[in-house]
């Protein structure tokens, strides 16, 4: 007798059997601003990766947060209702670049914010932390002018 699986159901298998921990991502889009384009990607274990670019990063900056930064995160994560709700507060305020928290859950649907600006007082205090990540994980961005010669 021979047995035939469908490949979606041998992927689908697969998937549910290697599920990824639950996951924060951070982006920050702000053409003109050094770095223009920030990813942040902390899973509930604190496993960190950190991209400077929107396209395919195949060397991204990998490293572990400390478990009380990875709580803080997910703490004030939870508070936002898991970026359910809308963050963006609607008023004319100078545009600071396009921010964007994600969540991932291990089952179900991802859901996800995109604001400029926030009066929500959770969401001020993530935007910080997720900012403060490069600088306390040793990621710096470096840019480099072109010379001009004044001879």
């Amino acid at each position: 007798m021979r047995l035939t699986v469908a490949p979606a159901l041998l992927a689908s298998v697969a998937l549910s059997c290697f599920a990824s921990s639950p996951r924060l991502i951070f982006t920050k889009s702000f053409p003109g601003s050094v770095p223009d384009y920030v990813w942040i990607g902390v899973d509930k274990a604190g496993s960190l990766e950190y991209k400077e670019s929107q396209k395919e990063d195949e060397q991204p900056v990998k490293a572990q947060l400390p478990d009380s930064d990875v709580a803080a995160l997910f703490g004030l994560a939870e508070k936002l209702g898991y970026f359910k709700g809308q963050l963006e507060s609607g008023l004319k305020v100078a545009n600071t670049g396009k921010k964007t928290f994600r969540y991932e859950p291990e089952t179900g649907t991802a859901t996800e914010a995109v604001f400029n600006y926030s009066l929500d007082v959770n969401a001020q205090q993530l935007l910080e932390k997720f900012e403060q990540i490069p600088q306390r994980n040793g990621v710096i961005s470096i840019s480099i002018e072109p010379c001009t010669s004044t001879s």
